[in-house]
């Protein structure tokens, strides 16, 4: 608790990688800018025409991966 567990645990999750299925919507870019300063290596799972495409050039996600959301989980699944 307190101050030594804050520190124990974002010594924990420097360095993780974190995968978000789908990025909200533009409020939500304080989400990736935290995770960014903590060390976090972000992935975000999204719709190809999302706002969230940009962290990438930006550098506050690690990847962005286009998945076409109005396909069937079956034909996501084998492209």
């Amino acid at each position: 608790e307190g101050l030594e567990g804050q520190t124990l645990r974002r010594r924990l999750v420097s360095g993780a990688t974190l995968v978000f299925f789908t990025a909200g919507y533009a409020g939500k870019r304080f989400v990736f800018e935290r995770a960014a300063q903590l060390g976090i290596r972000s992935v975000v799972i999204e719709h190809p025409d999302s706002w969230a495409r940009s962290l990438v050039h930006e550098g506050l996600i690690a990847k962005f991966l286009p998945v076409d959301m109005s396909q069937s989980a079956e034909k996501v699944l084998n492209d």
